[in-house]
């Protein structure tokens, strides 16, 4: 029974398509012109819109391709300034090394100093 129905539909569906291809009435000259006409208005105006929207996504790619030049240049800046941050650290050390051995060095003298003074006063005030 169920298999009697769904080919009674099948079977429908085309006549009922080909029914309404029937009743379809014959376009004059002028009307299929008519219709030819604004279908050849779409076909155009969606052709802009085409071009349009071309144009748009060359402008994004250009966009693109400079943004991304941008970016590789801001990367190579941004290595070059770590670089240099590298560099100076590495000599700030240095030379940061360099103030402490100068300052015990100081220290190391001035306890020299110090002494001799204090050795110069001693014999100075020693009774003769």
């Amino acid at each position: 029974m169920k298999r009697i129905l769904a080919l009674a539909v099948l079977l429908l569906v085309p006549v009922a398509a080909f029914a309404q291809t029937v009743e379809t009435p014959i376009l004059t000259v002028e009307q299929a012109q008519q219709r030819a006409q604004h279908a050849r208005e779409l076909m155009t105006a969606a052709e802009r819109k085409v071009r349009a929207a071309e144009k748009k996504e060359q402008a994004a790619y250009k966009d693109l391709e400079a943004a991304q030049k941008r970016m590789e240049e801001a990367q190579r800046a941004y290595e070059e300034a770590k670089m240099r941050a590298d560099q100076a650290t590495q000599a700030s050390r240095a030379v940061q090394t360099e103030f402490d051995q100068a300052r015990a060095k100081h220290q190391q003298e001035y306890q020299n100093l110090k002494r001799a003074h204090d050795a110069a006063e001693a014999a100075r005030n020693a009774p003769r």
